[in-house]
């Protein structure tokens, strides 16, 4: 008797559940947005699952347009490759102020990338001094130190004769080790060392979108379940709950630093740890760390994709490394010393970086915001508290803002007015809240790619052809499927 009524209050609660779930998910319907059709449980993340996010969003914006209702597990998503949509939504900082939570860095509350409101102004305008043009010059000793280090071990793996290295793998420890100096003032010893703790531990932090992510997503109210028996485990196991992490070792050395900036009368150092304590800034600790290990957690990816995605581009296309070499050849005459000025007028290796950033922005979608207030834009109606979210990748390869998007041509940035492509070219995000470290992690990209080209020509034994290159695609995050195996021979 007792079973029969546990099962009967079970199947009208899963009766009401379903019933609530399917109301749900006809909330872009009653908007007049076209959308693929949710699944009942996993909304459209089963699709992003078995197809891949990439090819995922590709076909919906080919079957309904450039404005996609879509739901991230239950969370309505409204996925736009419009430009004009875009620029009003990122540049509106009254009714889109926020990222949106669901899209956010885990573990780093305090933020500017996870702060809102007047909290998240306050932050932002006291960082942004330090990451113009001319403010990250003070971190560019950092940056020389790590591209020194890095043209060491190139010099070992091409010491080696004609052999074939990866050269990816080289920028993953460049990129953390630049990331952890410049911005917390830590050094690892990272690129001396493959098998760093901190690395290996970072790289497994984003694999692709699996079964776990799926329903982790789609139904969070499981995450509790798990975490509590995954912590019952290793506590079996172990005897204790968990063991320190290399990122939070890492917070720690961040704290640690911290307490001794605070307790110094004049704290030295070139990097961003240093300078917000240095100059009297008013952020609370807890601000400090976080920042800081916020530019590893965002910065580490992009900044390594980046320079594995445009050294594949000059393998590819020997003609452009060859002309990109002259240019540098002529701004650099006789191993003359690299600095950020002269890298600023090279243009071509500016338009060389921004085109392969146009094709393979590593960060092709969930640049995100969250409506505050009901905006209505054209004939678009969005709602309070819907996200919209950058289809970057979409964008970037419209025909009517790149004419022959699938061609690789760094001449269409070769134009006097770059402004011309605020709205369109958005790897690093846009309006107020874009990325705040894009300049930096410019100016890294181009140390490297001057001194390597400048010293190496780089090139492969396998034939790549111009017009393939395999990719894998997580949900936030774009990348060469299986590295970048190449040669560098002296010039």
């Amino acid at each position: 008797m007792i079973l029969r009524i546990l099962l009967a209050a079970l199947s009208i609660l899963l009766g009401m559940w379903l019933r609530r779930r399917r109301e749900h998910f006809r909330y872009f319907h009653y908007l007049g947005v076209p959308g693929p059709e949710p699944n009942l449980i996993f909304g459209n993340l089963l699709e992003i699952y078995l197809k891949n996010s990439l090819w995922a969003v590709n076909d919906w914006h080919r079957k309904f347009g450039p404005v996609v209702g879509l739901f991230y597990g239950k969370n309505p998503v409204l996925l736009v490759s419009d430009p004009i949509i875009l620029k009003k939504v990122f540049n509106d900082d009254r009714n889109f102020t926020n990222r949106s939570p669901h899209f956010n860095f885990p573990g780093v509350p305090n933020s500017v990338a996870c702060l809102s409101g007047d909290d998240w102004r306050q932050l932002r305008t006291l960082l942004s001094k330090h990451y113009t043009e001319e403010g990250i010059c003070r971190f560019s000793p950092e940056v020389k130190n790590c591209v020194d280090e890095l043209l060491k071990v190139v010099k070992k793996q091409s010491a080696k004769g004609s052999r074939e290295f990866d050269i990816s793998a080289i920028y993953d420890a460049f990129a953390l080790d630049t990331i952890c100096r410049t911005t917390c003032g830590l050094a690892y010893d990272i690129q001396s060392d493959q098998r760093n703790r901190l690395l290996g531990f970072i790289n497994k932090m984003k694999p692709p979108f699996g079964l776990r992510d799926l329903f982790r997503t789609s139904l969070p109210q499981l995450n509790l379940i798990f975490e509590g028996v995954r912590r019952k485990v290793l506590a079996l196991m172990h005897g204790s709950v968990r063991k320190t992490s290399p990122l939070q070792e890492m917070h720690e050395d961040c704290s640690k630093r911290v307490k001794m900036l605070r307790s110094s009368k004049k704290p030295a150092g070139n990097d961003l740890l240093t300078v917000m304590l240095a100059e009297g800034y008013e952020v609370t600790d807890k601000q400090a760390i976080d920042n800081s290990v916020l530019n590893v957690l965002a910065g580490y990816d992009t900044t390594s994709g980046a320079l594995s995605f445009i050294t594949n581009m000059l393998i590819r296309y020997s003609e452009v490394q060859d002309r990109l070499r002259t240019e540098l050849q002529e701004a650099f005459p006789g191993g003359s010393e690299v600095t950020p000025q002269k890298l600023k007028e090279c243009r071509y290796l500016d338009a060389v970086i921004r085109e392969t950033l146009r094709m393979y922005a590593p960060v092709y979608m969930y640049t995100s915001r969250t409506s505050e207030n009901p905006v209505q834009i054209g004939d678009l109606y969005i709602q309070e508290g819907l996200t919209v979210m950058a289809s970057t990748r979409e964008m970037h390869y419209t025909e009517e803002l790149y004419p022959e998007p699938e061609r690789f041509n760094p001449d269409r940035f070769l134009v006097d007015d770059l402004s011309q492509f605020d709205d369109i070219w958005i790897p690093f995000g846009a309006g107020p809240r874009h990325c705040l470290g894009k300049n930096l992690a410019m100016l890294a990209v181009k140390f490297v790619l001057a001194k390597m080209v400048l010293t190496y020509k780089l090139d492969t034994f396998e034939y790549l052809p111009q017009s393939r290159v395999e990719l894998q695609a997580n949900p936030g995050l774009l990348k060469l499927k299986t590295g970048l195996r190449c040669r560098a021979s002296p010039v």
